[in-house]
């Protein structure tokens, strides 16, 4: 059965987990989602690219800030999915941020550095600034209030000038 309250979709269950069950659940899941997509990224992605050593490069100015929109909503959707499977395995709201942040940064950070040694991009330094302000969002509202009143959301729609 589901219900729904508060902006929260609840799963009645039959029979109770642990709470040692439940992390277990929860750290095998994440380890496997993140081994197994950086893995799948950098064989399906990077692959394709020539390798160089590690750089750094300002991309600051490219894009239309686009990327870095992408990077502070990929952080912050990702914190708010960490944190709620946290929160299931029993964790309290402050420990659930700091593990839900640490793990979706980290994460973010991974693929940069993946990025710093690709020769078609590099590490970036404001995209890592743009992952610390989207976790930095999710964080300070959670903490605040223990909820997310501001949520990030961007959109976009086709136009004839798409192709310009």
């Amino acid at each position: 059965m589901f219900s729904y309250s508060n902006g929260r979709c609840q799963v009645d269950t039959t029979f109770a987990l642990s709470l040692k069950t439940k992390k277990a659940i929860v750290f095998s899941t994440q380890g496997a989602l993140v081994v197994g997509s950086l893995f799948y990224l950098q064989s399906a992605w990077y692959a394709n690219f020539k390798t160089q050593d590690f750089h750094v490069i300002d991309d600051s100015g490219q894009w239309l800030q686009m990327d870095k929109i992408g990077h502070v909503a990929t952080v912050n959707i990702l914190s708010k999915l960490n944190y709620d499977a946290y929160r299931w395995a029993g964790y309290t709201n402050k420990q659930a941020v700091w593990m839900g942040v640490g793990l979706s940064w980290g994460y973010l950070a991974a693929v940069e550095i993946m990025d710093g040694y690709s020769a078609g991009w590099g590490y970036s330094w404001s995209d890592m600034a743009a992952n610390t302000i989207g976790a930095a969002v999710f964080a300070a509202q959670q903490l605040t209030w223990e909820d997310q009143r501001f949520i990030l959301k961007y959109s976009f729609h086709e136009t004839e000038y798409a192709d310009m």
